[in-house]
């Protein structure tokens, strides 16, 4: 699984900070002014109007939403400015889910991998399509929902159901829910099931605000007396699924028993939910996972914060739960992070496999007057008011549901239990020097991913460090350039990455990809995947400094690395070896440039590259015997300005100039 949330970059910072029990809401961010034409441009008078709504538009927002690693997903800068960044940011996290599972993205090509994602904001359209100056064919499709999982399904090559769904706050639990009925029928044998929510124009929140649905006091008080309303807030999740019995060695967080949904039909209005419904859901969904609600620990509600939502959830509850012994333990992460929207489900997922996983319940904050029957001695349902360790009888899991209710209806619930695995993971016996190898798309991805990993490992505790060395492939891939050091310990294995050169990736461990069953995680969870982000919108904003005094036009998130002085240059395609005058194999001209292009642009981080001004002074010629493995001819550089490269390929056999010109890096 992957995620991100309001002060969190990644599951491990989300799950510290519900452990922690602190909250990740705040105002308005002030960037987000220069993100939306609405304050600035022809409608500049709608933000006196915002500014009327003044805690409408606090919420839990993430950071960066305009950055973007197209070159991984071999997206164009035009593309990409044309997207949605809630699609930009589902299609690395999906990234992110697999590698966490032990799978490597590059290997899915052709599988009946499904794609069931989760949305309902819109509104990257709402400050794109006012500007018909800056139609473009990307501009419909960059905004389309059902592209969010296409374009995963499209850049990974996937073959399974690819499916955006729109179920308003439950969209990603029914994500969630569809994915596994698709696997269950045999349709997927591997399910990414993902939900994302931006806010990156203050209409909505102005509308809800007119309709008494968002707080006046800034904040969800889920399950409070004080609780009148919620504030939004931005999350996007992906977790990756597969049949039990089809997991074998995979890493687990939790198990899906099972998984229901239905409608509130009929009641006072739309968005009034019908507490005989959900009652009637949780009752269907645990009698399909096999349990009764007696066998069922904890639930992450719904829990919006809402004076009409909350106390309809809360008593549907205590009449499901009716009867025990001992009160089941209810929380709602809204308090925390705010209402997520169509990536709450997800989140709530993520949280209860981490809860189950950790055998610990975060505190349930925001309500210091509880509700009734919250307030009631001898519930049948508790709040978890400190945070609480979970215990079980030996040999038997603990059972955990999450409700999701979408504001048009739409109810979800889902049952998940505890998994336990045996750690399959020995070290070496000899407790010998242990292979650190790191690879990745870029030479700037690859510095960035040195740094992290080195500072991992220097925090690192000595029982891990064969474990985490191991990992290190797991958690980059085979891919273009690559690191390798040896080490016996972990400061030494931090010191030689530091120091590491970076070199090609040799052909014959591209495709490497750790695949040792390692079941148990270190202690410390290892670094991200190394996305070299650049910023990416429909127009250019103006450029003003932002609350954290980062230019929000700064493209560039790492220092780019410069060009070495020579490189390799391949010639080994079987087109070339095709390309004969006269028997001879000669490399056509083209062929040149486009090796120089392909050798420069991994340095490039994202920069145009334009090659120029090129002169041919004698065709490179390969014997024809040897053609598959083309020739050994080098590509040298010198710098001759800022960006610009004087380049010149050379055989190596004779010393023989054939080609020279100019490189010049441009940013987009």
């Amino acid at each position: 699984m992957a995620c991100k949330a309001p002060k969190a970059n990644s599951y491990q910072d989300f799950w510290q900070l519900l452990v922690a029990g602190e909250t990740a809401t705040g105002g308005w961010p002030e960037d987000r002014r220069y993100l939306s034409r609405l304050w600035s441009g022809p409608d500049a008078g709608f933000a006196g109007k915002v500014r009327n709504f003044t805690n409408s538009m606090r919420g839990g927002y993430l950071d960066d939403v305009d950055m973007f690693d197209a070159r991984l997903f071999g997206i164009s800068p035009r593309e990409a400015r044309l997207m949605d960044p809630q699609h930009r940011l589902l299609m690395e996290q999906s990234w992110q889910a697999l590698l966490d599972a032990a799978i490597d993205p590059r290997k899915l090509a052709g599988s009946q991998t499904g794609v069931f994602f989760g949305l309902c904001s819109y509104d990257y359209g709402l400050i794109g399509h006012e500007m018909p100056d800056r139609v473009s064919p990307y501009s419909a499709l960059g905004v389309a929902h059902c592209i969010a999982s296409n374009h995963v399904s499209y850049s990974l090559g996937l073959q399974g159901p690819s499916i955006t769904v729109d179920a308003a706050c439950a969209a990603s639990a029914m994500a969630i829910h569809l994915g596994v009925q698709s696997l269950l029928s045999g349709e997927c044998d591997l399910v990414l099931a993902g939900g994302a929510n931006l806010v990156l124009s203050p209409v909505v929140n102005v509308s809800f605000e007119m309709a008494e649905m968002l707080s006046s006091q800034g904040r969800c008080a889920t399950f409070d007396r004080a609780a009148d309303g919620y504030v939004r807030g931005e999350a996007i999740g992906v977790i990756a699924l597969k049949r039990l019995e089809d997991a074998g060695d995979d890493p687990i967080h939790a198990v899906i028993s099972a998984t229901a949904s239905n409608q509130d039909g009929r009641t006072s209005s739309i968005t009034v939910p019908s507490g005989a419904a959900q009652e009637t859901l949780l009752r269907r969904c645990y009698d399909k996972g096999g349990i009764t609600p007696d066998a069922v620990t904890f639930v992450e509600a719904h829990g919006t914060g809402t004076p009409v939502g909350d106390p309809i959830e809360a008593n549907a509850l205590s009449r499901v739960f009716s009867g025990r012994e001992t009160p089941c333990r209810i929380a709602s992460l809204k308090a925390n992070f705010g209402h997520s929207e169509a990536a709450a489900g997800m989140l709530s997922t993520i949280k209860t496999a981490l809860a189950l996983r950790n055998r610990f319940l975060p505190p349930h904050v925001g309500a210091a007057a509880p509700i009734t029957p919250f307030a009631d001695a001898g519930a049948p349902i508790a709040l978890v008011t400190d945070g609480e360790r979970l215990h079980a009888a030996a040999g038997s899991p603990i059972f955990a549901g999450i409700s999701a209710f979408g504001f048009g209806g739409t109810n979800v619930h889902l049952l998940l239990r505890s998994h336990e695995a045996e750690d399959d993971w020995q070290p070496p016996a000899d407790d010998g020097p242990a292979t650190i190898t790191l690879s990745a798309h870029s030479v700037d991805a690859l510095d960035q991913a040195r740094i992290s990993w080195a500072d991992y490992f220097a925090s690192l505790d000595a029982p891990d460090f064969q474990l985490a060395a191991a990992m290190t492939r797991r958690a980059c891939g085979g891919e273009r350039f690559r690191i390798e050091v040896a080490a016996t310990s972990a400061p030494e294995a931090a010191a030689a990455l530091r120091d590491a050169p970076i070199a090609p990736n040799p052909p014959e461990t591209k495709d490497e990809f750790c695949d040792l069953p390692i079941r148990r995680r270190p202690a410390s969870p290892p670094p991200a995947y190394p996305f070299m982000r650049k910023r990416y919108w429909a127009y250019d904003y103006d450029k003003a400094p932002s609350s954290n005094g980062r230019d929000p036009t700064d493209s560039a998130s790492a220092a780019s690395a410069a060009f070495p002085e020579a490189m390799t240059l391949d010639f080994s395609a079987g087109y070339i070896a095709n390309h004969r005058i006269a028997q001879t194999v000669i490399v056509p001209g083209a062929s040149i440039m486009m090796a120089i292009r392909s050798a420069l642009l991994p340095y490039c981080n994202g920069d145009a590259l334009e090659i120029r001004d090129m002169r041919f002074r004698s065709a490179i010629i390969i014997d024809p015997a040897a053609a598959a493995e083309g020739s050994s001819t080098t590509l040298r550089l010198a710098k001759e300005a800022e960006d610009t490269y004087r380049v010149t390929v050379v055989s190596d056999a004779d010393g023989v100039v054939r080609a020279e010109g100019l490189a010049v890096r441009k940013a987009l």
